[in-house]
């Protein structure tokens, strides 16, 4: 479990990357726990007793949501029921839906994993941007952190990001613009740089 002490209230972030942001835009005025270390499956992570403390105690979670977080399921409800504040990540970006592929629609503990809106939101950019965008207003107004300015420049470092991989990825010819992948996890990122996903290893959401 890794965490950024500061100095203000403590805010839970399920996963690295969405820590890595929320640290970026509170700077020094929050204690950021992120629950997750990296490298964990954000699929089949377990929480420790102390990460489960954590969130239960605190002023905020930040979660990425649509079932990314499946260790940690029953701790976020919990959390949430306890009256513990969750923003989640994947109500404020545009969602990829990833429908058909199923050879299995008849098996229903397997049918979810084929289709739906995909969690895996930090392949773009842009979404980033945007779950950023969001989440900086809700730091100010709960929270009374003031981070508009580190927001603004956030967005626009992740705008930047966009660009650069636009224009290192601008000179594949259209018939090679294609993506393999080890499990669903990549379509966000080939859905805004125009790439084809012409397969996974595991035709899954979910790894």
């Amino acid at each position: 479990d890794g965490e950024t002490r500061g100095d203000g209230p403590t805010i839970a972030v399920t996963t690295p990357i969405l820590g890595s942001l929320v640290r970026d835009l509170v700077g020094d005025q929050a204690n950021v726990v992120v629950a997750m270390p990296n490298g964990a499956d954000p699929h089949d992570y377990s929480p420790s007793a102390k990460t489960v403390a954590t969130i239960n105690n605190a002023y905020l979670i930040v979660e990425n949501g649509l079932d990314l977080e499946e260790g940690l399921h029953d701790v976020l409800e919990n959390a949430r029921a306890d009256g513990v504040p969750v923003f989640t990540a994947t109500d404020h970006v545009t969602l990829r839906e990833v429908t058909g592929g199923n050879d299995h629609a008849d098996e229903s503990e397997t049918a979810h994993d084929h289709e739906g809106d995909d969690p895996h939101i930090w392949m773009d950019p842009i979404a980033m941007r945007d779950m950023v965008r969001a989440l900086a207003p809700v730091l100010d107004r709960d929270l009374g952190l003031r981070v508009a300015a580190r927001g603004t420049d956030l967005a626009g470092r992740l705008d930047a990001l966009n660009a650069q991989a636009t224009g290192l990825l601008a000179g594949i010819p259209p018939a090679e613009r294609k993506l393999g992948t080890g499990h669903e996890s990549m379509g966000d990122f080939a859905d805004r740089y125009h790439l084809e996903l012409v397969g996974a290893l595991l035709p899954s959401l979910s790894s």
